[in-house]
């Protein structure tokens, strides 16, 4: 199969593939974090949760 070169491509395709790309990365960078955000967001979540517990009128 023949590789298509991006200046012979439709302004669709290039918006297509730019948009996936992003896509892709944004995905290995949150799985590359997870171990790093995960924790972070269940501390906040927690923390949070005892706060409406504490405050609660």
């Amino acid at each position: 199969m023949a590789r298509v070169k991006w200046d012979q491509m439709t302004d669709e395709s290039q918006a297509m593939i730019k948009k996936v790309g992003l896509i892709s990365l944004g995905g290995v960078i949150l799985l590359a974090f997870s171990k790093i955000i995960f924790p972070l967001v269940m501390l906040g979540g927690g923390s949070y949760v005892a706060w409406r517990a504490l405050f609660k009128k």
